[in-house]
């Protein structure tokens, strides 16, 4: 299921392509918008939206 919002901080979540944390592209990741004061985050399943679990800081 799609994370909503950071358990760790109650900020919301946004899709987006990991190159933006790790300055080459290895999918899509779900970020906390509060990024970089809140670093939770998740990848998805490859060629997928699906997260692979559950938001972690």
């Amino acid at each position: 299921m799609k994370p909503y919002w950071c358990p760790f901080c109650r900020s919301s979540v946004s899709l987006i392509d990991s190159a933006k944390i790790f300055g080459q592209s290895y999918g899509f990741i779900y970020l906390c918008d509060a990024y970089p004061d809140c670093d939770a985050r998740v990848g998805c399943h490859p060629r997928s939206i699906k997260p692979l679990g559950t938001l972690a800081d």
